[in-house]
C-alpha cells in the first residue's frame, strides 16, 4: 500500500509531465522548425506519457531505434499536415504514434472488406452502373 507521501509524490510527478501536444505545440503547428533535438525530446516525453505493455522495458535496442524512427516519421507527417493552412483540423501525437499503419491495423484487427449491409448495398450497385456508363 502506498503511503500518503508516495501518493503526493506521484501526483506532483504527473502534474510535472505536461501533455506532449501542449509542450510542443509550437513545433507540431509548424511555427518552429522541427529539429532532431525536438524529436529526441518529444520521443522521451512520449515514452513517459504513453509507454504501456506494448513496449516492454527490455526492448532490444534495434526495436527501440525502429520505434523512434517511426515516431519521427509520424511527427514529420503531423507537422506537414498542421502547416497546411487548407486543413480544417489539426493532428497530434497519441499513444500509437510509434506504430506503422500496418501495425495499427493489425493491433486493432481492422479489416478493409467491403460492407455486406442491406442499407448500403444499393450504393455499390449504383456506383458500378456509373462506372460502366463512363467507360469508353
Amino acid at each position: 500500500m502506498l503511503s500518503s507521501k508516495s501518493v503526493l509524490c506521484l501526483l506532483l510527478a504527473s502534474v510535472a509531465f505536461a501533455e506532449i501536444n501542449t509542450d510542443f505545440h509550437h513545433v507540431l503547428s509548424g511555427k518552429e522548425a522541427l529539429t532532431d533535438a525536438h524529436v529526441d525530446q518529444m520521443y522521451n516525453q512520449f515514452l513517459v506519457e504513453y509507454k504501456d505493455s506494448r513496449i516492454p522495458t527490455h526492448t532490444l535496442s534495434s526495436e527501440a531505434t525502429s520505434r523512434k524512427q517511426v515516431f519521427a516519421q509520424t511527427v514529420s507527417e503531423v507537422v506537414k499536415h498542421n502547416s497546411d493552412a487548407s486543413q480544417s483540423y489539426q493532428k497530434g501525437i497519441n499513444s500509437f504514434s510509434d506504430m506503422t499503419h500496418e501495425e495499427f491495423v493489425e493491433h486493432f484487427h481492422i479489416v478493409n472488406d467491403p460492407q455486406h449491409c442491406s442499407a448500403t448495398s444499393h450504393l455499390k450497385s449504383a456506383s458500378n452502373e456509373a462506372k460502366k456508363s463512363y467507360q469508353l
